[in-house]
């Protein structure tokens, strides 16, 4: 006869018993920012922006391959976000997008 010993070190070893027993992971939210509105006001009357990885376009058929950058404006109320494709990330490529 097995021992309950034996049984319970069993299960400890076994992966899909460990497995099927895990507990589900939870995610926990971040802080929102201070500057986020308490009252609901028109789309972007409050945004943020920012600027993501270079992309490799091309304007138009056979034209060579250039760097650009992704632009995001993201409203602070609603949280929709709006792309615009910028040349450069300097000024006057950031005044153009947006």
């Amino acid at each position: 006869m097995i021992g309950t010993e034996v049984i319970l070190e069993l299960k400890r070893e076994c992966f899909e018993c460990r497995q099927r027993k895990a507990k589900a992971a939870k995610q926990t939210m971040a802080l929102l920012p201070n500057i986020r509105p308490k009252l609901l006001l028109r789309a972007f009357a409050r945004a943020t922006v920012d600027f993501a990885r270079p992309f490799l376009t091309a304007q138009g058929r056979g034209q060579r391959r250039a760097k650009r950058y992704l632009c995001l404006f993201t409203c602070l109320t609603s949280r929709a976000i709006y792309l615009e494709m910028a040349f450069g990330l300097n000024t006057d490529s950031f005044l153009n997008a947006f």
